[in-house]
This record gives C-alpha cells, sequence and structure tokens, in this order.
C-alpha cells in the first residue's frame, strides 16, 4: 500500500514537472514574441529620435536595452523550447542564463540615468544609485553561479529535454522543477530598487514643482506609469516564484524583456517630447485646428443668424 501511494505520488510530481516546464515554454515564446512585435511598431520613431541624433548616455542606454535582449533572448527561446541532450545542456545553460539576466538590469540602468536626470543631476543621487544597481548584479551574477546547477534529473528521466536549471537546496522539495526560490528573493530586491526610484522622481517633481512645465506634466502623466508598470512586473515576478505551487513559474519570464520594452517607451517618449521640431510641428497643427474650428463657427453664425426668426421683418413673424 505505501509503495502505492509512492508511486502515484512520484507520478504525481512528473507531471506537474511536465506541466511546469511547457508552460514555461509557452510564456518564453510569448516574451519573445512581445519584444519583436513592439520593436517593429516603435521603428520609426526609434530611427527618427536614436539612430539619428547624436551619442549620448540615454542613446547607448536605449541601444543597449533595446538590441541586447533582441540578439540574445531568441537563444534563450531556443534553449528552453528545444530538446537537447545533458552534455550540450552542461556546456551552454550557465553561461545563457548569465547573458539574460543582464536584460532586466539593463532596464533598470535606463531608469537609474531617467532617475539621475529627473531628480537634479546630482553626483551623490547617481552614485548612491549605481552602488545598488551594482549590488544587485553581483548578488544575481553569485546566485546563477554558485546556488544553480543543470537540473540532471530531467534529462535522466526524460532523456532528450529543456536545458534548465535548479537550486540544489531546493532539490528536495516537491515539486520544484526550477528551483527558483532564490531569485524570487532577488526579484523582491529588484523591485524595492524600482519602488525607491519612482519615490525618488515623485518626491522630487512635488517639492520642486518640475510638473509645471510640459516635460514635467508628461513625465507625471507617462513617465511614471512606466515606473508603476516596471515595478508592477517585478512585484508578480517576485511572488510567483516564492509561491509554493511552482507550476506557474513561467509568467516570470515576462517580466525579463517587458521591462526593457517599457524602458524604451520610455526613452522615445520623452525624446518625442523633447525634440524641437516635433513640438513647433505639434503647436502648429493645434493652432491650424483651433484656427479651423473657429472659422467654421463664425461661419456656422452666420448661416443660423440668417435663418432665424430675429432676421426676417417683423410683420412675418408668426
Amino acid at each position: 500500500m505505501g509503495a502505492d501511494v509512492n508511486y502515484n505520488r512520484l507520478l504525481e510530481l512528473i507531471i506537474l514537472g511536465l506541466h511546469t516546464v511547457q508552460f514555461a515554454r509557452y510564456m518564453t515564446v510569448a516574451s519573445n514574441t512581445i519584444q519583436i512585435f513592439e520593436w517593429f511598431i516603435c521603428f520609426r520613431d526609434e530611427y527618427q529620435y536614436i539612430h539619428k541624433a547624436r551619442w549620448t548616455s540615454v542613446k547607448l542606454a536605449y541601444l543597449l536595452a533595446r538590441y541586447y535582449p533582441l540578439l540574445i533572448f531568441p537563444v534563450y527561446v531556443a534553449m528552453t523550447v528545444s530538446n537537447s541532450p545533458l552534455s550540450f545542456c552542461t556546456k551552454i545553460t550557465k553561461p545563457i542564463y548569465v547573458l539574460i539576466s543582464f536584460i532586466p538590469l539593463i532596464s533598470q540602468a535606463v531608469f537609474v540615468i531617467r532617475t539621475y536626470a529627473f531628480t537634479g543631476r546630482k553626483k551623490i543621487v547617481l552614485s548612491f544609485l549605481v552602488s545598488c544597481w551594482l549590488a544587485l548584479l553581483a548578488s544575481l551574477l553569485w546566485i546563477l553561479l554558485a546556488k544553480y546547477r543543470v537540473f540532471v534529473e530531467f534529462h535522466g528521466l526524460f532523456g532528450d529535454y529543456s536545458c534548465i536549471i535548479e537550486d540544489p537546496s531546493l532539490s528536495g522539495k516537491p515539486g520544484v522543477p526550477v528551483g527558483l526560490d532564490t531569485i524570487g528573493i532577488f526579484s523582491l530586491a529588484s523591485l524595492l530598487f524600482d519602488a525607491l526610484m519612482t519615490a525618488m522622481v515623485f518626491i522630487h517633481c512635488i517639492r520642486h514643482r518640475t510638473t509645471w512645465g510640459p516635460l514635467g506634466q508628461a513625465f507625471l502623466r507617462q513617465g511614471l506609469v512606466a515606473y508603476v508598470m516596471v515595478s508592477s512586473l517585478d512585484l508578480i515576478g517576485a511572488v510567483v516564484l516564492l509561491m509554493p505551487d511552482k507550476q506557474k513559474n513561467g509568467i516570470a519570464v515576462l517580466r525579463t524583456p517587458t521591462n526593457c520594452v517599457i524602458a524604451c517607451r520610455l526613452i522615445l517618449m520623452f525624446r518625442r517630447r523633447a525634440d524641437p521640431t516635433a513640438t513647433t510641428q505639434l503647436q502648429n497643427e493645434s493652432k491650424n485646428a483651433r484656427d479651423q474650428i473657429a472659422r467654421l463657427a463664425a461661419e456656422q453664425d452666420v448661416a443660423d443668424d440668417s435663418s432665424s426668426d430675429r432676421n426676417r421683418p417683423i410683420e412675418g413673424w408668426d
């Protein structure tokens, strides 16, 4: 009887593991599709405001946030979706995971630059933010290099399979095909960093009244939304990774390229707002629209007056 129970439990764990990996495959492909689609629909603005612009730290940050995931993430997709032998996975898995780990940190670097710019370009603020970013980078590299290994047991059961990693300290827990609890803790730290930058920008806008200018108003309308979206993705990733049920861990994959997508959109939005040509064109279009509306209204008033009772002779009134 006990043997049957253990056998059934083992079978449940195998099925759960297969479902978890399959779900992670779907989410990985979906994440890659999002970033490619978003790149296509933004390419015209990107060419106008990034490729044709002079070299700055913001331009460099944008190009890294845009093209590094486009180059690296497809390799991760192939590694996750395809079935590979254990010997291949042992060689390639950790280096690919290390390269992938830079993607969310690149998006945070963009927000570090934006936060430094919107809080008065103070060196002490930049030093503090860069120190926090380097601490996150060091902790993530330590987690991946020191805590994780290729999940060889899955290959032992199924032969050629996805190249995935696990935390050996969690390998005894049931239902953990990919031990990501330590990554969940890292996601919480990343969330706190994003929340800190959001609070710094918001407080600075309120204290120094930078919302009076058009760029400040644009930031409060759209920039803070971007900060909140990135923080929300970090929160969702941390909650999912720290849940006892690991079947939906693949949801956390979404934050990897999506954070860079949001960071690129934020840069394009501010470049579009700050572009003198675009601003002048927008003002001219707005003035022309107002003039046209006023002219149509005047013509309508004349037409109404000519057909109204007050313009008819008194003897013709009813």
